[in-house]
């Protein structure tokens, strides 16, 4: 099972790099160059350069692999192997391992909400366009924030990574644990391709409010499972089982990190920052 993975998952790297490098050059698109800030704004624009800078994502890494494709409805795409990583996953979770119908089927249609009301509602971020995209957090950054986001790819990516397509991990345990790495990789392919200047802050923010939002179920339910899962094979065997252990640990340590992020993190410290309409401007759409 471990093979098909690897398989599945060299085959769509592949795939998608080589469609990448083979692209017109005119296809690669960049940040549009912003409006001249004079008098009062000045300021303004310099804080903002400087939070743009802190961010991992730009000024470090060289131009020609900050591009990004361009793509229909406002979404991007950019050119980096984690992208194409966390959407193998993301399809082969559901091919070796059982994932309810529904999860997909919202993993399908909230990213397309989210992209239709980008260009109805918003009209593909028209008003902003020519502004700085500011990072996710724009105000408090810092160490923390890195060791924030690395700690919740930890948990949530690699170690239920670990868990679904380890070669001796039971099928239950790794059935358990599926629906949530299958949500969480879509998550961050969605992410990605709503990071470009066409797609606007609010719709932005929503991604990670309404994926996390809905994975608290799938959390309880793993939790749940992986507590039954123990208890029974306890009961049966001298000695506590590995495997059902540590799906309960990852368990209950996922639900834990993700009801803080949701809860404590996104909607208190994030989302007040985004309730400003003259940094985030509506499109002027006849509703």
């Amino acid at each position: 099972m471990m093979r098909r993975l690897l398989l599945a998952t060299a085959v769509a790297f592949v795939i998608t790099r080589g469609s990448s490098f083979s692209l017109n050059p005119r296809s690669v698109s960049r940040s549009r160059p912003f409006r001249r800030q004079t008098g009062h704004n000045q300021s303004t624009t310099k804080h903002h350069q400087s939070l743009k800078n802190d961010d991992d994502s730009t000024s470090v890494t060289p131009p020609e692999k900050n591009a990004s494709i361009a793509l229909p409805l406002g979404l991007s795409i950019k050119l980096l192997p984690s992208t194409f990583v966390f959407a193998a996953i993301a399809v082969a979770t559901p091919l070796l391992r059982q994932v309810p119908r529904q999860h997909i089927a919202f993993a399908t249609c909230y990213p397309l909400y989210l992209t239709l009301a980008n260009r109805l509602r918003f009209d593909c971020n028209q008003p902003a366009e020519y502004k700085e995209l500011l990072p996710l957090l724009r105000e408090g950054r810092g160490p923390w924030f890195i060791r924030y986001v690395t700690t919740f790819g930890f948990v949530g990516l690699i170690l239920p990574a670990l868990l679904v397509f380890a070669v001796g991990a039971p099928s239950a345990v790794a059935n358990a644990a599926a629906p949530h790495l299958f949500l969480t990789a879509s998550q961050v392919v969605m992410e990605s391709l709503s990071r470009g200047p066409r797609f606007y802050a609010l719709c932005r923010i929503l991604v990670p409010i309404g994926f996390n939002a809905y994975r608290m179920g799938p959390l309880w339910t793993w939790t749940r499972v992986a507590w039954s899962q123990l208890s029974s094979s306890s009961s049966a065997a001298a000695t506590m089982p590995f495997w059902e252990t540590a799906g309960l640990v990852l368990a209950t340590l996922s639900l834990v990190l993700w009801t803080y992020n949701l809860f404590i993190f996104l909607l208190l410290r994030v989302v007040p920052q985004y309730l400003n309409r003259v940094e985030f401007p509506d499109a002027k759409v006849a509703w």
